[in-house]
């Protein structure tokens, strides 16, 4: 069943149970404010780390850097963790990890123990939904600069520690879940042969351990991982290490060559993480390039005006108030977005939106 190519795959319907519309949308509302928060908003904190342990400007990237790189590498890995095991399973399994990391954020002893610490917190945050995004942009800043003025920069982890232990039991209890879960994507067997023979192959818990290892596609998640971890790394460093540097010029080839690998498996095994024919689609590839503008833009712009604003004598709170402009304009903006796309259509409005 591991071995099926995705045109006999076929998804085995199941009903999902949801208390409430509302309440699950707070929850994962919730939930994307953390990571938000703890992804970019984190950076009206930097000065304060900065005088507090002494690092350079090249060491504060890397409180930002180590969270997204970490976070890049195992997108794919958590998206095929929830496909396989249940996405609720998987959502709760990442918000678990995270309160721990987040915690051991808040306790590091020294600058290098802080930016391990964000890395491991990012490892489990690739199982976030992306809802409330832009609503976010205001209200993280802010809330971390109210803490880092008032309280000290610590906080922010301790806070994020607080609300995950309210999030991650509201989640087991409030989030939809199917009646069975979603690995029962099942290939259609073509004969009652086949149907008998794949029964009998579920016999044995090596076999089920084979399985579910066959469905992760190990060679795709270790060309993906590696490559994404490279490249992130080299783009992140290329600012203050230098294109030419070997250091940079490096990852970037090896990077390129993993990914190129990655992308011949997926077209070539019957098994893969990403469907291939995804890569033929112009649209997709647009959409990509489009989403890696998007994101890169507002992180970078994020984290150099909050540099900036504060390097002109500005407060952590005062910086973080200036914020809030940009979380208001985005929620004007995405609650007016519904009802135009279906007036200008959707090709225009992503144009105006980059």
């Amino acid at each position: 069943m591991g071995t099926l190519p995705f045109a006999r795959l076929r998804a085995v319907p199941y009903r999902m149970k949801s208390r409430s519309p509302y309440l699950t949308l707070a929850v994962v509302c919730t939930a994307m404010f953390l990571d938000l928060a703890n992804l970019s908003a984190i950076t009206i904190a930097l000065p304060t780390i900065q005088k507090e342990w002494g690092a350079t400007e090249g060491d504060l990237q890397w409180v930002i850097s180590a969270y997204s790189i970490t976070f890049g590498a195992f997108l794919l890995l958590g998206g095929r963790g929830g496909d396989l095991f249940g996405h609720h399973r998987v959502l709760l399994f990442g918000m678990s990890f995270f309160a721990l990391f987040t915690m051991v954020c808040g306790l590091a002893p020294n600058f290098i123990g802080l930016v391990v610490a964000r890395a491991l917190q990012a490892l489990t945050e690739h199982h976030r939904h992306r809802c409330c995004f832009h609503d976010s942009l205001g209200a993280g800043p802010y809330c971390c600069g109210v803490l880092t003025a008032y309280v000290g920069w610590r906080w922010i982890f301790w806070i994020s520690l607080i609300l995950s232990g309210v999030i991650i039991p509201a989640a087991f209890f409030i989030l939809p879940r199917p009646d069975r879960p979603p690995a029962d994507v099942v290939a259609s067997p073509e004969s009652e042969l086949e149907a008998g023979q794949q029964q009998a192959r579920t016999n044995s818990l090596a076999a089920i351990f084979q399985r579910t290892v066959n469905r992760f596609d190990p060679l795709g998640i270790a060309l993906s991982v590696a490559g994404i971890l490279l490249l992130t790394y080299a783009l992140t460093s290329a600012n203050t290490e230098g294109w030419g540097s070997a250091r940079i010029v490096a990852p970037l080839v090896v990077s390129g060559v993993l990914l190129g690998l990655f992308i011949f498996h997926e077209c070539r095994t019957t098994n893969g993480i990403v469907a291939p024919h995804l890569f033929r689609s112009t649209s997709f590839n647009l959409t990509l390039v489009l989403a890696v503008n998007t994101y890169a833009v507002r992180q970078a712009c994020t984290y150099f005006l909050t540099l900036q604003l504060q390097s002109y004598g500005n407060s952590a709170i005062h910086t973080s108030v200036l914020f809030i402009a940009l979380g208001v304009s985005a929620l004007i903006f995405n609650t007016l977005s519904g009802r135009l796309v279906p007036i200008l259509g959707a090709r225009l409005m992503v144009s105006l939106n980059n």
